[in-house]
């Protein structure tokens, strides 16, 4: 018996759905630095959609068609930045990347795609995270119609300072951050970007984060200071990766040990990000076992 298969209508109609579902998410990256997480998403997701449209083509090109075939948007990503050099690189870089992939669906359309200028207006903003709303200008994108809606996602590598290096500054704009806990005590200094993205997530529950943080977030009076009063308040733990030594490139490497820590407001799942309940139950906010060897 021959297996069913789509007929290319059908097919193309399943194809050009996905490209929508890729251009729909908004991203946040609150400390994006110089772009690099934001950059990387936008190239993962206009991977994606190129291999949508190859499934289209099917070598055959666009012929005649004068319609943008691209879903997918830098416009999507959105950025805050307080180093105003890094937000300058972080534009470029997310242009650069626009204008690289541009390239690569061109040759799979076997035509220039002249949409040039680049018109895409990059939606990186400078200042200090912790003192802006970080959905000032979402509704610009969605032309004021969302209703609401925050970001589907938040994501990034936050600065990691320790409550024994904090400046005044930094210590202000916890005391900001944090108003309404009764103490955020010797937390990192990078304790306050989950806050504030748990935050968001109360205004728009189905927004879920993902966050680098240094593993003293899962050890010791952290569990209690900063966990135990958000999980009280309904976020769920989606997924955490196990400790970590942060390697580089560089000849003075810092001796860091990193967690990844995914949260929501609330389950997408029985198990909390499509795992079994009992892997569900088994997370908590500890971080057991030694950080892993360097790229591992």
């Amino acid at each position: 018996m021959t297996a069913w298969r789509p007929v290319p209508r059908q097919r193309n109609a399943r194809l050009r759905a996905f490209q929508d579902k890729l251009a729909a998410p908004a991203f946040l990256g609150p400390a994006c630095g110089s772009g690099n997480f934001l950059t990387e998403t936008y190239l993962s997701l206009r991977r994606l959609e190129n291999r949508a449209i190859t499934a289209r083509l099917k070598g055959q090109g666009l012929l005649g068609v004068v319609e943008n075939p691209i879903r997918v948007s830098i416009q999507q990503f959105h950025g805050i930045e307080i180093n105003d050099f890094a937000v300058s690189v972080a534009r470029t870089a997310l242009w650069i990347a626009e204008s690289q992939m541009l390239a690569r669906t061109s040759v799979l359309l076997h035509r220039d795609l002249d949409f040039l200028p680049l018109k895409s207006y990059v939606n990186i903003r400078e200042g200090n995270a912790l003192r802006m709303d970080w959905e000032e200008g979402l509704a610009q994108r969605h032309g004021g119609t969302e209703g609401g809606k925050g970001f589907d996602y938040i994501i990034g590598n936050p600065p990691f300072i320790g409550h024994q290096y904090r400046t005044a500054e930094q210590t202000a704009d916890m005391d900001a951050v944090f108003a309404d806990f009764k103490t955020h005590g010797k937390l990192d200094y990078v304790t306050a970007w989950f806050k504030k993205a748990f935050d968001c997530q109360n205004q728009s529950p189905t927004t879920r984060t993902a966050l680098v943080s240094t593993n003293s977030i899962c050890q010791g009076e952290s569990v209690a200071t900063l966990w135990r009063p958000l999980l009280d308040r309904g976020l769920t733990i989606d997924f955490a990766h196990r400790p970590f030594c942060w390697d580089s490139e560089s000849t003075e490497k810092a001796h860091v040990h990193c967690v990844i820590v995914g949260f929501s407001r609330h389950s997408p799942s029985p198990g909390g990000a499509g795992a079994p309940p009992a892997e569900k139950a088994s997370r908590n906010p500890f971080a057991g076992g030694p950080p892993a060897p360097p790229g591992e």
